[in-house]
């Protein structure tokens, strides 16, 4: 059963193949594309439904989103929470990246320098040990390995190498200066990071380690 609409279709695509321009496989091929882009015979000739012109989707009205009911519920949780709760958790959020940093957040939003600097020089940490009070000298550590201390160390160190910090911090004071200095710089400054987060706010990073400390305080300690 073919309707008399598609009989109309089918009459006309093959009026427009035989008055193609081209005869021959040409005009059949027109013939062709045009039926498939208008009926279709199941079985025989697959439906291939015309592409819609452009125009037709300028007016369309904007497509706008839904939140899921899941997303409304994470959304009314979050509203559900005090404000003081929320302002609580930022102010402990500020003071751990101020202990991580060894700064000070002021009320405009600049950082400046705490009392302590997170990490300071060789010289710097050459001069202070140089003008230390003899009764209350700076905690200078060592948190290199022991074959590495051995090796070289610089006078007054102790040594808590860093794989044994976590079980030997209570061995380093806190109400005084604490300086850490390693092979480059680079472990103590973990160490640092580590014990400030705990509540040691007197205590810097010598930059460079013991290396930039032979090349640029006292060249009679060996380099390795």
């Amino acid at each position: 059963y073919i309707p008399a609409m598609n009989m109309a279709v089918l009459l006309i695509a093959v009026l427009a193949g035989l008055t193609a321009p081209v005869t021959g496989f040409s005009g059949s091929a027109n013939a062709l594309s045009l039926m498939r882009r208008s009926t279709c015979f199941p079985g025989i000739i697959p439906c291939e439904r015309p592409t819609r012109p452009a125009v037709l989707f300028r007016n369309r009205p904007p497509v706008t989103l839904k939140m899921s009911e899941e997303e409304e519920d994470e959304d009314a949780v979050e509203d559900d929470i005090p404000l003081d709760v929320r302002m609580d958790a930022l102010r402990r959020m500020r003071k751990y990246k101020e202990m991580q940093s060894g700064q000070t957040l002021l009320q405009s939003g600049n950082y400046r320098e705490t009392e302590t600097p997170i990490e300071i020089d060789v010289r710097k940490a050459k001069e202070i040990l140089s003008e230390a009070d003899d009764e209350a000298p700076p905690f200078l550590m060592d948190v290199r390995e022991i074959s590495e201390y051995d090796f070289c160390h610089i006078d007054g160190s102790v040594l808590i190498p860093m794989s044994e910090v976590k079980d030997r911090y209570v061995e380093v004071p806190k109400d005084r200066l604490v300086m850490v200095y390693c092979h480059h710089g680079m472990r103590s400054m973990q160490v640092v990071r580590y014990l400030r987060t705990r509540g040691w706010n007197q205590i810097t990073n010598v930059r460079g380690g013991i290396d930039a400390w032979s090349t640029s305080v006292d060249p009679s300690i060996p380099r390795y």
